[in-house]
């Protein structure tokens, strides 16, 4: 789910987290929680899709959701929480929350959702 959800912010026209560090100090979209549910199973070997979306935005979390198909089947559906993170100077550059950058809800609101 985690390459899932960095595709899903690429796609949308985010830049890569290396890059947003330089611009706006965002470190990336660590995972705070996650609830999955499994239907089928699935094997190596298998086609799967995977649909991303952002389910909320809040002030420093959002969520986001992956549903994962075999064709017509549904195989699993999850919510992640996850927060945008910068560094924190004063801390020695540990990992700190951010509020969610307006140009990256901005641009996921407008793309919606990405099928991966």
């Amino acid at each position: 789910m985690d390459a899932s959800s960095l595709h899903f912010f690429m796609s949308c026209g985010v830049p890569p987290w290396h890059v947003l560090e330089h611009t706006n100090g965002i470190i990336g979209t660590p995972l705070l929680e996650h609830h999955a549910r499994f239907v089928k199973s699935a094997t190596y070997g298998e086609k799967l899709t995977i649909s991303t979306s952002i389910q909320e935005w809040r002030a420093k979390v959002f969520l986001q959701k992956h549903t994962v198909t075999r064709g017509d089947d549904l195989i699993c559906e999850s919510v992640e929480t996850r927060i945008f993170c910068v560094r924190d100077r004063s801390t020695g550059g540990a990992s700190t929350a951010s509020r969610c950058p307006r140009t990256s809800a901005a641009c996921v609101s407008d793309a919606g959702r990405i099928v991966v």
